[in-house]
C-alpha cells in the first residue's frame, strides 16, 4: 500500500473532491436565473423613475402657471392701473396715447394668457432641464427581457438542475 509522500498530494485530493463540474453549472444557472428575473424589474424601475421626474416637471409648470394667474387676478382685483391698461389695450387692439406703432412681432405674446405662458416659459428655461436618459440595453438585458426570455430562463434552470445532478458523489 502506497502512501502519498507529501502533504501537497493530500491537499490536491481534497481540492478535487470539493471542486467538481456541478458547482460551475450551479453558479451559471443561478446567475442566469437572477439576471432573467431581476433585469426586467430594474428596467421597469428606471422607466417609472423617469415618468416620476417628468410628472414632477409638469407639476412645477402647473404651479408656476397657477401662481402667475393668481398674481395677475390679484393685481386686477386690487385695481393696478398698469395691468388694467395693458389688458384693455390688448383686448381692444389699441395703443396708449403718445405711443407710435412699430413693426409688430407676430411671435410676441399679445393676449393675457400668452403673457403668462411666455413668462412661465422663460422661468422654466432658466431652471434645470430634466432629461430622461435611459441606460442603453445590453445583450444580456435583451436576452432577459426579449422574446427569448423563456428560453433564457429555461437554460438557467437546466444549468441549475445539471449542477445538482453532477454534484460530488459521496462514496464511503
Amino acid at each position: 500500500m502506497k502512501r502519498p509522500s507529501s502533504g501537497a498530494a493530500q491537499s490536491q485530493v481534497r481540492l478535487y473532491g470539493l471542486i467538481d463540474p456541478g458547482w460551475l453549472f450551479i453558479v451559471i444557472g443561478l446567475a442566469v436565473l437572477a439576471s432573467g428575473l431581476l433585469l426586467p424589474s430594474w428596467r421597469e424601475k428606471l422607466e417609472l423613475r423617469s415618468q416620476l421626474t417628468h410628472a414632477d416637471l409638469v407639476e412645477s409648470q402647473m404651479k408656476n402657471r397657477m401662481m402667475k394667474s393668481t398674481s395677475m387676478l390679484d393685481d386686477l382685483s386690487q385695481g393696478d392701473d398698469s395691468v388694467i391698461s395693458r389688458v384693455s389695450m390688448s383686448d381692444r387692439n389699441m395703443l396708449q396715447p403718445g405711443d407710435e406703432p412699430v413693426i409688430r412681432d407676430l411671435e410676441a405674446p399679445s393676449e393675457v394668457l400668452q403673457w403668462l405662458d411666455a413668462s412661465i416659459h422663460q422661468q422654466e428655461t432658466r431652471g434645470a432641464a430634466v432629461v430622461a436618459s435611459m441606460v442603453p440595453r445590453s445583450q444580456l438585458e435583451q436576452l432577459a427581457t426579449g422574446p427569448w426570455r423563456l428560453w433564457f430562463l429555461g437554460a438557467g434552470a437546466m444549468c441549475l438542475c445539471l449542477g445538482l445532478v453532477l454534484g460530488p458523489s459521496r462514496q464511503k
